[in-house]
C-alpha cells in the first residue's frame, strides 16, 4: 500500500482564501512519510492495487481512512 498525493489548491472553510497546498505538506498534514508516497499528478502515475489518495481538504480533516493501517509519523 502507499499514498498517493494530490497537491492542489484548497478554499478554506476559516478564511475564505484560496491555498495551496503542496505534496510535502499534504503528507505532513495527514501524518504520513514522503518515503510511502507518490504524487498522482505526473505522468509516470499507474494506479496499484490498494493505493490510498489524499488531497486538500474543504474541512481540515487531514485524518487517514479508518481502513488504512499503515505506520503513521510519531
Amino acid at each position: 500500500m502507499r499514498y498517493v498525493l494530490h497537491p492542489g489548491y484548497v478554499t478554506s472553510k476559516n478564511d475564505g482564501d484560496q491555498h495551496f497546498i503542496g505534496g510535502p505538506r499534504l503528507a505532513k498534514l495527514y501524518g504520513v512519510d514522503m518515503r510511502q508516497c507518490v504524487f498522482g499528478d505526473v505522468p509516470e502515475y499507474r494506479e496499484q492495487e490498494g493505493d490510498v489518495h489524499l488531497c486538500p481538504d474543504y474541512h481540515g480533516n487531514y485524518t487517514l481512512p479508518s481502513n488504512v493501517e499503515l505506520t503513521r509519523l510519531p
